[in-house]
């Protein structure tokens, strides 16, 4: 394992259109910065309006990692993330440039900062079980059910958070052990601390930032972009491409829905995405920034110019 570092790793983190990347990229003209990703979704090919993916001017600004590696129907989770991350920041280290962390995948961060564990491939017969219950007994049964089995996890888990509670459910059923327990026994294998900074704007100005968002991807060509990828194979069954915008628009064509309600609907689904982030950064020990954007950028410089030598 590589030693411990007493650099902090900058990380420019927050919800969905909070201006992460328009942050970072004013930065990266001050400084020798290489950006890496951390976006679940920018890592795929040819989906590029739907994750607001930088364009190719924006690219250009600065080296960025972990930005079209992946096809479509290809995994990337936690666990890749983080093993790319511990190979390329010494790497950029080593290069004289000083790595930053742009995005808002909350769990590669929280990977990053407290480890990951390997519980094993959960049986078939009990991720069955687990989702008839949701279908008969709804969400809020198996997050009272997670109460009782693991009431720290439940405790840091918001209550219509449905994929991390059904795995927190699967992993007790599985191993006989709460997830608290297995995250305990972890060690964590990134050998540097972040110093995060998260974007929280206000929450009326950041959901009309989102509503103008959608209306620029529409336009942009959202949906030649969702097109493209079906007629190249893709589909829902790809987890890629079960992500709001491109689950909206895939339905849209299969139901031939109204085109003003599908718009509406990405709206609708991408605010309720932010929300859950806001509501998952609140819980993270970092600098929060407003929307006074230079101000943002004042403060994260300035502990950059505090690192270039180290």
């Amino acid at each position: 394992m590589t030693q411990k570092s007493n650099i902090k790793i900058p990380v420019i983190t927050g919800p969905t259109g909070s201006g992460k990347t328009s942050v970072a990229l004013t930065i990266v003209e001050k400084f020798p910065i290489e950006i890496i990703s951390i976006d679940s979704r920018q890592v795929y090919r040819f989906m590029n309006i739907g994750t607001a993916k930088p364009d190719e001017d924006e690219l250009k600004k600065a080296p960025h990692h972990l930005i079209d590696i992946r096809n479509p129907d290809e995994d990337f989770n936690a666990g890749q993330f983080v093993d790319e991350v511990n190979k390329l920041v010494p790497q950029i280290l080593e290069r004289g440039a000083i790595p930053l962390l742009v995005g808002g995948t909350a769990m590669y961060i929280w990977a990053l900062e407290e480890g990951l564990f390997n519980a094993g491939e959960t049986p078939q017969k009990i991720k069955d079980f687990l989702n008839k219950q949701f279908e008969e007994n709804g969400l809020e049964a198996l997050y009272q059910q997670l109460s009782k089995v693991d009431k720290e996890t439940a405790s840091k888990l918001h209550p219509n958070d449905k994929q991390r509670i059904l795995r927190a459910l699967e992993i007790y059923e599985s191993t006989g052990k709460p997830l608290s327990y297995w995250k305990k026994e972890t060690q964590k294998s990134f050998p540097y601390s972040l110093q995060k900074y998260i974007i929280t704007p206000d929450r009326k100005l950041l959901y009309e930032k989102i509503n103008k968002r959608v209306d620029v991807m529409i336009e942009s060509g959202l949906e030649d972009e969702v097109k493209n990828l079906l007629n190249m194979g893709y589909s829902q069954k790809n987890n890629a491409l079960r992500s709001v915008g491109y689950q909206e628009v895939i339905d849209c064509f299969e139901k031939e829905c109204d085109r003003e309600t599908m718009i509406e609907e990405i709206k609708k689904n991408t605010r309720r995405y932010a929300k859950r982030q806001l509501t998952w950064f609140r819980k993270y020990k970092g600098i929060n920034l407003d929307e006074n954007k230079s101000k943002s950028i004042e403060q994260i410089c300035e502990y950059i110019r505090g690192i270039e030598n180290v």
